[in-house]
């Protein structure tokens, strides 16, 4: 009778062991899967990463470009409003010579009527006065080519003006629309390096994420890789202890479906602070004014919650994988001390039962203190750092008072 239990018992543990390693198998199948499939994102971000990178770069050059060409132009502007002042100048001078030479001029004319005049009452001075007025004619033609030179003058430099303010008007016309465009472009290019530097912050913590998970799925291959050469070796000698094993592994069971739980709310955290990064993104691209900031502070602060709920799941995972661990190292040994006792016909059994009691309190004591969330740490994994933002809303919206808006 005792044979045969034993061999029943024996072929309930075989066919725990199958079951184990095709489970294993299985899961080391998901585990290259999702190696492959990480190895995979990792390339395709590696290439946005050097794209963006390379883009950010020809958007850095163009824009030391039209600065040049701005810097450029206002120095040529300067030396034109120079060159019109001076003009102005000029013209204000030669104003003055020609209201001096008009007035000069009606004199002239006053003391030539007087001289005719004279020359009508006495025709015996007509000789004397005949040479003083030659001597006045001469001088007033003198005056009069003065005067119709710098009328001449004054001509050419009216029309050097005219021709001046028109290029002048031009020009200002112009100038106002190549500054008008070069300051579109400088904001339209600022607005696109936001949008990439926020996406290359995004793609950054993409990749910090994965690498953890890398780190993760490696560890647990070379844990899996451990425990199928262990069962693999602890399937041939095994005895009658599936009672024991069954009660020991549930614990183990429950883990598995907490961690998968887990894992399930960190990808939706993820989604969710992707979610609200992009809204975040869309935000920044409209009119800035007080509701904008308002909507940005609401949506910072559920980005915040958000991340210290994505921090306390991983915490939470890291404690779980730890609890199993723990539960295998148990097992593990329990099968070591079980194998160890040499069986009997009466008390194989109870001798059993008792080197799996300290497995059983530990597993019973490890099941308490998953149920207890109080015994759980929570470890921040770092803050944000605001530098960057503060930076490109400063470039962004000069003048405005930044530090009391972001705090």
């Amino acid at each position: 009778m005792s044979n045969r239990n034993y061999e029943e018992e024996l072929n309930q543990v075989r066919r725990l062991a199958v079951s184990l390693s095709n489970e294993i198998d299985y899961k080391n199948q998901r585990l290259l899967e999702m190696e492959n499939k990480y190895n995979e994102t990792t390339a395709t971000v590696c290439r946005l990463v050097v794209g963006l990178t390379t883009e950010i770069d020809s958007k850095t050059r163009s824009l030391l470009e039209m600065e040049q060409k701005y810097s450029e132009s206002s120095a040529h502007v300067k030396l034109m409003v120079n060159e019109i002042d001076k003009l102005h100048a000029e013209i204000r001078q030669v104003k003055s010579m020609n209201g001096k030479l008009v007035g000069a001029l009606e004199c002239e004319k006053k003391v030539l009527k007087q001289r005719t005049k004279e020359l009508e009452e006495s025709k015996a001075q007509r000789d004397l006065e005949h040479r003083s007025f030659g001597n006045e004619i001469e001088k007033v033609t003198v005056l009069c080519r003065t005067l119709i030179d710098s009328l001449y003058v004054l001509e050419v430099l009216s029309k050097t003006l005219a021709a001046v303010i028109h290029f002048d008007t031009a020009g200002s016309l112009l100038h106002h629309q190549s500054v008008g465009a070069t300051f579109y472009m400088i904001n339209t290019s600022t607005e696109e390096l936001d949008e990439k530097t926020d996406v290359m912050q995004d793609l950054e913590s993409l990749n910090c994420v994965l690498t953890v998970k890398e780190c993760m799925t490696n560890q647990e291959l070379q844990e899996s890789c451990k425990e199928l050469m262990e069962i693999n070796t602890l399937t041939k000698e095994i005895d009658k202890k599936t009672n024991a094993m069954q009660d020991l592994e549930s614990p183990n069971c429950v883990l598995t479906v907490k961690e998968h739980m887990t894992n399930q709310e960190l990808h939706e955290a993820h989604k969710e602070s992707m979610e609200l990064k992009g809204k975040l993104q869309a935000q920044d691209t409209l009119e800035c004014d007080n509701n904008l900031y308002a909507q940005i502070d609401t949506l910072r602060k559920e980005l915040d919650e958000k991340t210290e709920a994505m921090q306390d799941l991983e915490s939470l995972n890291c404690v779980l994988t730890v609890k199993e661990r723990m539960t295998n190292q148990e097992l593990q040994e329990a099968r070591k001390e079980s194998m160890e006792v040499p069986p009997s016909k009466h008390d194989n059994k109870s001798r059993c039962l008792i080197a799996l009691s300290p497995v059983c309190s530990s597993m019973q004591s490890l099941q308490d203190m998953l149920n207890s969330r109080s015994q759980l740490g929570i470890r921040r994994m770092g803050e944000i750092d605001w530098k960057p933002f503060q930076h490109m809303c400063s470039q962004k919206f000069p003048g405005l008072r930044l530090q009391e808006d972001i705090c």
